[in-house]
């Protein structure tokens, strides 16, 4: 390890969500390729009446995605989709089964929706989500809750950091994080602050607004910031409990 890096911490988490907006999947490792994590974000549901720029669905319009569970099949291009209704297995070459989920989707949530699929991802921003574990417990104590359910903001690695030491991705911006110790270690160039919105305050599972104020916790103490944006500067793996490294 070059004398650059200093440690920062450890993996403690790492996610995907395999349909935009919708719960994910926790991982012990994954391959963080150019367009990020292997399959985050790779479907989503498309509002065909929508003539913006970020015409997906999104749990802020739609709370009532996060009530539904997507992941993937192993060895396999498939989308798995649990909802309380029933659960979808769906081949993205099956445009039939595709349809079909649509279609739910847009009786569901009241609006015409497709189901699209991108290789590169439905990315709001940059490819990479990254939060710290000291970012959320100042979020936490600010409001006054418990330990919030990391899930809430949605990221796709979460690293153990200094406890003592709130808001340390401020000192990231333009740096890299080496995630893991060897040659095949993923690299991140940390490009920007993730802003925040309304969707801190829905629960993970229910979409429900269970009042815990992490959002204006947030906003008032962090210019409405928790979290960074990453993009791959050298495509590896990642895994739980690998040690965090920045320079």
């Amino acid at each position: 390890m070059s004398g650059d890096w200093k440690p920062l911490g450890r993996v403690s988490h790492i996610a995907r969500y395999p349909l935009k907006a919708a719960g994910g999947e926790a991982l012990d490792s994954s391959r963080i390729g150019w367009h990020g994590v292997s399959n985050d974000r790779g479907f989503a549901l498309l509002r065909t009446g929508d003539p913006s720029g970020l015409p997906w669905v999104s749990s802020r319009q739609f709370p009532r995605i996060l009530r539904w569970t997507a992941s993937t099949v192993p060895t396999s291009t498939a989308l798995r989709i649990a909802t309380p209704d029933r659960d979808w297995l769906i081949d993205p070459k099956d445009l039939a089964a595709r349809a079909a989920f649509a279609e739910f989707a847009t009786d569901a949530l009241g609006e015409p929706l497709m189901l699209v699929r991108l290789w590169s991802g439905t990315h709001d921003a940059m490819p990479v989500s990254v939060i710290s574990t000291a970012t959320m417990r100042a979020v936490a104590d600010l409001a006054g809750a418990g330990d919030p359910a990391w899930q809430r903001f949605r990221p796709n690695v979460v690293i153990e950091t200094d406890p003592g030491r709130s808001w340390p991705e401020r000192q990231w911006l333009g740096r890299e994080l080496r995630l893991g110790d060897g040659n095949d270690a993923a690299i991140l160039r940390v490009d920007r602050h993730t802003t925040r919105c309304e969707v801190l305050d829905l629960a993970p599972g229910s979409g429900a607004d269970d009042n815990l104020g992490l959002f204006a916790a947030v906003r008032s103490a962090n210019r409405n910031r928790a979290g960074v944006y990453a993009t791959p500067r050298h495509v590896g793996e990642v895994t739980v409990g690998g040690t965090v490294w920045l320079r």
